[in-house]
């Protein structure tokens, strides 16, 4: 498979589609991260941008359904390594091998301290709540409804205004909890 497949440190759809030789209807999840590693590495010759640690990969769950009360649930105190202000609940949702859904619940005064990621966009979605966001020089306050991203190896942070609850996607996978 050649490089180029990656796009601003995210692994694209098509790298892990039928073009690539391996896609969700041929080979285990398995098979599906060992092409996902062997690009990462491939890139990291060509580009410098070092391969993310397999141990951060979101394993792919191979169920197409996932009841709310079968999600794993899990309180997280830190992200990145950097200690957050309060808990905070967080459900994974659903898992492919290009993708992680995850749901957060932040009490009033929680969020997130400033920090960055180098291997992986995100995209926020706030179901309920308020919550200040500040991405690179930029801040915002979020309410049921709204949306934002943030790129890697940009600064952002957040604070529930309110008890607040997202929904967020990680491309690829990467658990930073």
């Amino acid at each position: 498979m050649p490089c180029g497949t990656r796009f601003g440190g995210a692994v694209t759809p098509e790298s892990l589609t039928e073009s690539s030789g391996i896609g969700p209807q041929r080979g285990a999840s398995g098979s599906r991260l060992a092409l996902f590693l062997a690009q990462e590495a491939c890139c990291t010759a060509r580009t410098g941008v070092p391969p993310m640690s397999a141990s951060r990969l979101v394993p792919p769950l191979d169920q197409p359904f996932i009841a709310s009360a079968e999600a794993e649930t899990t309180r997280i105190t830190e992200v990145e390594g950097r200690p957050l202000p309060g808990p905070v609940l967080l459900r994974l949702l659903a898992a492919t091998p290009s993708m992680v859904l995850v749901e957060t619940t932040f009490a009033a005064g929680g969020g997130s301290r400033p920090h960055s990621h180098a291997d992986h966009d995100s995209i926020v979605y706030v179901v309920r709540g308020r919550m200040r966001v500040t991405i690179g020089e930029q801040s915002w306050e979020a309410g049921p409804g709204d949306a934002f991203q943030h790129r890697p190896g940009v600064v952002h942070h957040m604070e529930a205004l309110e008890e607040t609850v997202t929904v967020e996607v990680k491309s690829p996978p990467i658990r930073t909890w």
